[in-house]
């Protein structure tokens, strides 16, 4: 190629190129990002989420306005059957029982949700007096209770300090008691006042007491002994019986009192009729006319009888 006369051949400078071999290490190479795809606000996930959320909202919403419907609240609590509690306590603790709601949603006063037994279980609980309660509904909007109260079987006394004698009279030794009515399940239902004379029957007792109310003191069995006791006693020795006595360090006796004033004390386990025919036979025999000094009659000793006068 011809440039000319006056032209002159430019050797232009040889481009660098590195020759180390560390030098192209990936880690020095820059990568150009990818543009990522713009999503839209509203994709098919998201709608089906809100879509979800929304028919919660409504089903939650839907619950709550059924629930609180005017029509399906109880507004009328009647209660019947009592004698001895007061019945504006007893409805008023209902009515408390329906306040609020459940799971933040269904009140407690909705008649569809309301459950009688569970309603029957706390007024069993909150009055120990109430031996049965029987609650049912009436739709639309009320609910009745038909109460039947523990009957009076007894005075059960708890004696605080122990009585440390086996050959006193019954109910002789002096401390402090507390006193509470029992009935014929032996459950103790509520305080009342130390009684003197002989129109109730009283058990006394210094093993302590469970000091809960509605706590059951004496078993179904022992109930039956010490009615068993007054029966046989009556028939069969002609006295009767007004009071019980136990005491701790004589679990297996018991001290019955005598209308008359005096006591006899007999082995739990023995056979309450043969017991009674030996009591029957000393006062016939030996006491005699002095029954009014008469202070106890120890009859744990089957025939062997030993009789203290006062």
């Amino acid at each position: 190629m011809n440039y000319g006369s006056n032209s002159e051949l430019v050797e232009l400078p040889a481009i660098y190129m590195p020759t180390d071999k560390t030098y192209w290490k990936p880690d020095r190479l820059v990568y150009k990002r990818k543009p990522k795809p713009k999503r839209a606000l509203l994709n098919r996930g998201r709608v089906m989420v809100l879509g979800a959320l929304a028919l919660v909202g409504l089903g939650y919403w839907g619950v709550y306005a059924f629930f609180h419907l005017d029509y399906f609240q109880i507004k009328s609590v009647n209660v019947s059957g009592l004698a001895a509690l007061d019945k504006d306590n007893v409805t008023r603790f209902i009515l408390s029982r329906l306040e609020g709601n459940r799971w933040f949603t269904v009140p407690r006063s909705n008649i569809l949700m309301f459950s009688p037994a569970l309603m029957e279980e706390n007024i069993a609980k909150e009055f120990p007096a109430v031996a049965e309660a029987n609650v049912k509904k009436i739709f639309p909007g009320g609910i009745a209770a038909e109460i039947r109260e523990r009957s009076l079987w007894a005075i059960y006394c708890s004696q605080k300090n122990a009585v440390l004698a086996t050959t006193t009279s019954a109910s002789r030794e002096e401390g402090e008691k507390h006193c509470y009515f029992m009935d014929e399940e032996g459950i103790i239902f509520g305080e009342a006042p130390e009684t003197e004379g002989t129109l109730i029957r009283k058990i006394t007792s210094d093993g302590g007491l469970d000091k809960r109310l509605g706590f059951q003191q004496f078993s179904a069995d022992e109930i039956t002994d010490f009615i068993k006791l007054e029966y046989v006693f009556k028939e069969r020795a002609g006295l009767a019986i007004s009071g019980i006595e136990l005491r701790k360090n004589a679990p297996k006796d018991l001290w019955l009192a005598a209308n008359e004033g005096f006591s006899v004390i007999i082995t739990r386990s023995a056979a309450f009729e043969s017991t009674a025919d030996i009591v029957k036979a000393v006062l016939e025999n030996k006491v005699g006319g002095e029954r009014a000094t008469l202070d106890y009659i120890d009859a744990r000793f089957g025939s062997k009888v030993f009789v203290k006068y006062r």
